[in-house]
């Protein structure tokens, strides 16, 4: 498999604080990598810096190689072949305008948009076409996200938070829809989240990340048989107790 993404010695300091200190990764084509973390521990900076959507006032250094060409220092815009979805889809769509008009202004035609949502584990696309957002659920709302996303073909996926705000049965319809979009001979996924039990579920491959540091890169069945005090397995520990994940 060939590197769709390379992450080299990221770094994001706000004034003299470190917040992200020396991160490195790749993701490989068709990949479902998860990057695991406490809230504060750097994941979001991490995304932001992969997708040029980092606030000017913090400062980033390290080199982002996007199917190995530098992009840095590119615009988001200029980033193509990368897309993104976030937490918050109510900042994501026009809520004054029905979804199939934002669907359009975005270039897609009705006919594919109706085609990708079926593929999303949609019934009626026309009725979600023709919908208002607030018409729609939290989760409903963020597979049309998805589907916006998936509508321009990328090499890589950065779901950032997708589930974190929505109920159980709603997570499982995100986390459905993500893997029909993604995986071998589709786009790679940077799946971003605090949720152990749902990322094992989704991605092969887990990042650890704490304080702002990658403190653990292995696969989802070595993660979870991880026994000891370190934070890794407190991390492992805790999502067990709470979700029944087995090791």
């Amino acid at each position: 498999m060939n590197e769709v993404l390379g992450v080299h010695d990221l770094r994001v300091a706000a004034g003299r604080q470190q917040l992200v200190r020396g991160v490195s990764f790749s993701v490989m084509e068709g990949e479902r990598l998860a990057l695991l973390g406490a809230s504060g521990s750097g994941k979001s900076l991490t995304a932001e810096s992969l997708l040029g959507t980092l606030h000017a006032r913090l400062s980033r250094s390290g080199v982002v190689e996007f199917e190995g060409v530098d992009v840095t220092g590119t615009l988001p815009q200029d980033r193509a072949g990368m897309a993104a979805v976030f937490q918050a889809t109510a900042t994501a769509l026009n809520p004054l305008m029905r979804v199939g008009r934002q669907f359009r202004l975005a270039g897609h035609e009705h006919r594919d948009a109706a085609e990708t949502l079926v593929a999303l584990d949609f019934d009626d696309p026309d009725r979600v076409l023709a919908s208002y957002p607030m018409q729609l659920s939290g989760g409903q709302l963020q597979r049309v996200c998805l589907a916006m996303a998936v509508l321009r073909r990328p090499r890589i996926l950065v779901a950032d938070e997708p589930t974190s705000a929505l109920d159980t049965v709603s997570q499982a319809e995100v986390v459905r829809a993500l893997r029909a979009a993604t995986g071998p001979g589709r786009a790679a996924l940077l799946f971003i989240t605090h949720d152990v039990a749902l990322a094992s579920g989704l991605c092969d491959r887990a990042l650890v990340m704490h304080e702002g540091t990658i403190v653990a890169d292995e696969d989802f069945t070595t993660l979870l048989g991880r026994t000891g005090d370190d934070y890794v397995s407190r991390l492992v520990a805790a999502a067990r107790a709470m979700s029944g994940v087995d090791s």
